[in-house]
């Protein structure tokens, strides 16, 4: 399950650098395609990752979110790539071209926003209820973890203490042993006594 979850992570981050690469169209060198698409792409992920810090606060520390982050991350960013990057790129460098208008530019930016918004909020939400799974988690094991040290803890003082009592029944036991041989001794020293007297 998770290298199919890897591999098509890695299948999305792939086909969104291809498809920024292309959008910039044959006019532009290799050079300035592949450093504006890791530009754009980095972008994106700054992006991705304060939108992922934003929805977490108030949510409280989460042991290991390092690698939730991670996935989320490579799932997202190629995700917002896809939709939004080529089709902006597109739609400039046909304005560059002049086969579009800067008012026809315009509206297609505008409507790129819009997408934009939509998914800022949709990935927020996301994010938040992701997150505050995770907190719930970590929670539910860390409690079950003290409730397991609490009940070994019991059962190793209560094992203690049984270890202590028969410890004391023993030197009950020897101490009145040794009671009764030295009660027996004196009675029997005094029986000497009697009998001489």
């Amino acid at each position: 399950m998770n290298w199919f979850i890897i591999l098509f992570m890695l299948f999305a981050n792939i086909v969104a650098a291809v498809l920024i690469y292309h959008s910039f169209g044959k006019g532009m060198d290799n050079e300035k395609k592949i450093k504006y698409s890791l530009i754009i792409v980095g972008g994106l992920y700054i992006i991705t990752l304060v939108i992922y810090l934003l929805s977490g606060i108030g949510v409280g520390k989460i042991e290991n979110a390092e690698t939730a982050r991670s996935y989320l991350m490579m799932a997202f960013v190629p995700i917002n790539a896809i939709i939004i990057i080529p089709f902006t790129i597109y739609s400039c460098m046909k304005t560059k071209r002049k086969e579009i208008t800067v008012k026809q530019l315009n509206k297609r930016l505008v409507m790129v926003e819009i997408v934009a918004v939509i998914l800022i909020i949709v990935e927020f939400i996301y994010f938040r209820s992701y997150q505050k799974g995770l907190k719930e988690i970590s929670d539910f094991v860390q409690n079950s973890t003290q409730v397991t040290n609490t009940e070994i803890t019991n059962t190793i003082d209560e094992q203690e203490n049984t270890v202590s009592e028969n410890s004391i029944g023993e030197d009950n036991t020897d101490v009145n042993s040794l009671a009764i041989e030295s009660n027996v001794e004196t009675k029997t020293t005094e029986d000497v006594t009697n009998v001489e007297n």
